[in-house]
């Protein structure tokens, strides 16, 4: 079976419907992950600056920076893990892009457990998607992509 890639840019803002400034959960525009998790080999030390090497090209993204898991091809694994931090909105907005399946996702994790995941739509054109958290705010969660 062939994994499938994920690249997610502009990463995770905490949308503000009526409520303040946005909140920056990472926007992947460093040389690093900052206090980031990386395990396997899917991610690099650093987030990418767009395509890696013969890859299709990645549109969509914002910035200079997004994770893209594409270092070794399709064979990458690992997962990359944010800090805890306090869910104050109702949605968390990002880019994604890459493959459809529960193995390559963006997953919400709230006391170690996934509560929320969303994967791409097959393509290289990262597209908006939304996580409606409103019904855990106020709670301490932490984002992995997969």
């Amino acid at each position: 079976m062939t994994k499938t890639k994920l690249y997610l840019s502009c990463f995770c803002l905490l949308l503000p419907i009526w409520a303040g400034e946005d909140i920056i959960i990472q926007d992947f525009e460093g040389d690093k992950y900052g206090e980031w998790t990386a395990k396997g080999d899917a991610f690099g030390s650093s987030p990418a600056k767009g395509n890696i090497g013969s890859q299709q090209g990645v549109l969509g993204f914002k910035g200079k920076g997004l994770v893209n898991t594409y270092q070794n091809r399709d064979l990458s694994t690992g997962t990359l893990t944010s800090p805890l931090f306090e869910i104050k909105r109702k949605y968390i907005t990002f880019l994604i892009g890459g493959g459809s399946s529960p193995k390559t996702a963006l997953q919400l994790l709230i006391d170690d457990k996934v509560v929320l995941s969303r994967s791409g739509s097959q393509s290289e054109w990262l597209t908006p998607a939304i996580m409606d958290v409103s019904k855990l705010l106020g709670q301490k969660a932490q984002l992995r992509i997969v």
